[in-house]
């Protein structure tokens, strides 16, 4: 085999084609290439299985492209959190012979469950997927997460290179994020024993670029930052940061991630870092929802904390609450928490500097795309439809917050 030759593969095995990045990998790769994508499913109903994943292929073709290509779709079952995937030794083996590069997405996301609950499918889960990749003689392309930060993310000056994964980072309370540092771990010592692997961290995940594309209705989950989006709306607050808010449009982080599978062969134990090489800060974004039309009010920090931590900020006359601002009373009381590491992206860079593949900057353009798929989805009201705001309240009301944070 030329190692130099592009890697243009007829059958892909996919997990988590239901999932953001998944269903979106799935929808490039149906308009981009002939082949077929076989998509790894745990649910047992594969017609149903099949029907989700469809949702999510619709979601994402906004230009109905790729409606006479779905029959290049098969789901077939596969259990990532279970010995043989799931499967007797005869399926499994049909399995491994039907891929000739798998796409690992499929993970447990949850950024408040504890590791253990999360170890079998996040890491023993992606050993499994290695383990038929290796016995196939096939690449794998695992799905990481910039978040192998790990406690480095508040350390002043810290830049999370690509060809490193250990820093020494702890991960106290960061359960999610340690199985994809252990999951790193284990596939580049796996790579040194003949696994042919390539690994990509994407960052914070938002809509596609072209269309704003992102399934904000139906998920439970809406990624922390489509939160903050909301937040702001809804209370018409804010406070000061500087901090870098990375913002990663979904199709380049797709598009990218197969420009990696096609030069898998001479790029194989390398790891890219696919972030924004441009990341706005808060204050920009804030500033960018005003020239869309927001009304945001500007208030001192402590007094804007603290009015969460008392429950005084008020919308309806009710104390207001989302995941956003849970989390950010939480961590009022804390010592600095400031989001301060960077991420070095030349490796990626260098890759793509042939192709027409770049992460675009956050621009009122990228930002109206953005906020009009918000608004058509219902997570948040147009700036003619946005009051009334929250008010804070110098009354202290009664402290329920962590019942509710509880309950949520």
């Amino acid at each position: 085999m030329n190692n130099n030759a592009a890697f243009l593969p007829d059958n892909y095995l996919l997990t988590g084609a239901s999932g953001v990045l998944g269903g979106r990998i799935l929808t490039e790769l149906l308009t981009t290439t002939s082949a077929k994508i076989y998509c790894m499913s745990r649910e047992k109903d594969l017609d149903n299985a099949r029907s989700r994943i469809l949702e999510m292929v619709d979601m994402y073709d906004s230009d109905s492209k790729v409606g006479d290509q779905l029959s290049r779709i098969s789901v077939v079952y596969g259990d990532i959190g279970k010995d043989l995937l799931g499967l007797n030794s005869d399926d499994y083996a049909t399995l491994a012979s039907q891929a000739q590069v798998v796409i690992h997405c499929a993970a447990k996301l949850s950024l408040i469950a504890e590791y253990p609950s999360l170890r079998e499918e996040n890491v023993a889960g992606t050993e499994r997927v290695a383990k038929l990749c290796m016995e196939a003689n096939i690449p794998l392309l695992y799905t990481s997460s910039f978040s192998v930060v790990g406690s480095k993310l508040y350390e002043s000056g810290f830049v999370l290179k690509e060809d490193k994964v250990d820093y020494g980072q702890c991960f106290d309370d960061m359960g999610y994020e340690q199985t994809k540092f252990e999951s790193e771990v284990m596939l580049n010592e796996l790579s040194q024993k003949g696994l042919q692997v390539a690994i990509v961290r994407p960052g914070n995940i938002w809509g596609d670029s072209q269309n704003g594309r992102y399934p904000l209705s139906g998920t439970t989950v809406k990624g922390i930052y489509y939160e903050m989006i909301r937040a702001l709306v809804e209370t018409g607050y804010t406070f000061h940061s500087t901090d870098d808010f990375d913002i990663t449009p979904v199709d380049y982080v797709a598009k990218a991630s197969l420009a990696v599978v096609k030069n898998i062969h001479t790029v194989q134990g390398q790891t890219f870092n696919l972030v924004n090489p441009n990341p706005p800060t808060y204050n920009a974004i804030v500033d960018l929802l005003r020239e869309y039309g927001y009304e945001v009010r500007n208030v001192p920090c402590d007094d804007y904390f603290q009015a969460l931590h008392e429950d005084r900020m008020l919308l309806n006359g009710k104390p207001y609450h989302s995941s956003f601002t849970d989390i950010l009373a939480l961590v009022s009381d804390e010592d600095d928490l400031s989001e301060q590491a960077k991420y070095d992206t030349s490796r990626i860079q260098a890759l793509l500097k042939e192709t027409d593949i770049r992460c675009p900057k956050l621009d009122i353009k990228l930002m109206t795309t953005l906020l009009d798929h918000c608004v058509a989805s219902g997570l948040i009201k147009s700036p003619a439809d946005q009051h009334p705001l929250a008010e804070i309240s110098e009354e202290i009301t009664a402290k329920v917050f962590m019942e509710h944070l509880y309950d949520a």
